[in-house]
């Protein structure tokens, strides 16, 4: 405030230089600071009250009226009172044989002037602190709308993911019920396979992204219990870039969509089939993809493709993590490949 007030001081006595210039008055260096600077840290002086009074009566369309009637005489009051303080200090700081010299030269209109220009100064400092105070709302009401946003997406996200775990874990309770009879000794492993599954999905809590690393090591849990499922009618492949392991991708991301390819590439045909994972790095984002096929697989026509619990979870995650800044497809290829693919920003960990 008092660098403001310094800076409009400088203004108003090089405007008092150009009158005086003007007027071929004689110019006296130290008795125009003297008038020009203590008229605005006056007005800095009564910058606090006057801010307290637009805060409790701001000029706005439902207060107007009520609002003027107490800013009309309380500008009145700050130029008067301003005007015998500025009086007071120039006679203070005038020439000690002629203390009051600067002012005593003034006539009456000069001194109505400075009133009127008074009450400019009060209306404008007014309007300033209530612009400024709806600036502050403005951004406080912008960060409480984005704080609400981000607490509602985690919301959502919780709920997806609390839809998702029970569906994944009764899928893989059902695959072990299926060796309990015919391999007791491959339902032991499976357990133990699913204890180790369930160690790292608890382990990451409410983690909203994990490494595509960690989030490999929970799908290869899960694949082992498959391969003891399926034994030789179940072929996995990777092919992950290694520069693409420490990038962070949404927790449990890539396993709803292998479970989608072991459940509808596999477990509903006799023949062998197939499941490849696929992770790259292109043009500075992350690109991820789960391809599944086998030999009587078969091609929907012109049908569409109705989303699982899987497919429909990660589409919803994705836009609410990415808003936007993603892709996400799906389909058949002519080759009657079933393949999954998502591109998001390459962020990597740490």
């Amino acid at each position: 405030m008092a660098g403001i007030a310094t800076l409009l001081g400088l203004l108003f006595a090089a405007q008092l230089y150009v009158i005086y210039v003007q007027s071929k008055r004689e110019i006296h260096w130290g008795s125009i600071l003297a008038s020009a600077l203590p008229f605005w840290y006056l007005w800095a002086l009564l910058v606090p009250a006057i801010v307290g009074l637009a805060r409790r009566a701001p000029i706005d369309r439902a207060h107007a009226p009520r609002a003027l009637l107490l800013h009309a005489p309380a500008a009145a009051l700050a130029s008067a009172v301003h005007q015998a303080l500025y009086i007071l200090t120039g006679c203070v700081l005038g020439p000690r044989d002629r203390p009051c010299h600067f002012f005593s030269s003034f006539s009456q209109n000069v001194f109505s002037f400075y009133f009127m220009v008074g009450i400019i100064v009060y209306f404008a400092i007014l309007l300033g602190a209530q612009a400024v105070d709806y600036a502050r709302r403005y951004r406080d009401s912008q960060l409480r709308a984005s704080r609400l946003e981000s607490e509602l997406s985690t919301a959502r996200l919780h709920a997806l993911r609390a839809q998702l775990q029970p569906h994944f874990l009764f899928n893989t309770l059902h695959a072990i019920s299926a060796l309990v009879v015919k391999d007791p000794e491959g339902a032991d492993r499976m357990i133990a396979d699913l204890s180790d599954l369930l160690r790292l999905a608890l382990e990451d809590g409410d983690t909203v992204e994990v490494t595509v690393r960690r989030e490999l090591e929970l799908v290869e849990r899960y694949l082992s219990i498959e391969r003891a499922r399926f034994a030789d009618r179940l072929t996995v492949t990777f092919a992950i870039e290694p520069e693409t392991l420490d990038a962070r991708v949404p927790s449990l991301i890539l396993q709803p969509l292998v479970e989608n390819a072991v459940r509808h590439g596999v477990s509903r045909y006799p023949a062998p089939g197939w499941v490849e994972i696929r992770s790259a790095r292109d043009d500075g984002r992350l690109r991820l993809g789960v391809r599944d096929g086998g030999a009587e697989r078969e091609t929907p026509g012109s049908g569409v493709l109705r989303e699982g619990v899987g497919l429909r979870s990660t589409r919803s995650r994705l836009e609410y993590l990415y808003a936007g800044d993603h892709s996400f497809r799906y389909g058949f290829g002519a080759d009657g490949v079933f393949s999954v693919a998502l591109s998001i920003p390459m962020r990597v960990s740490g």
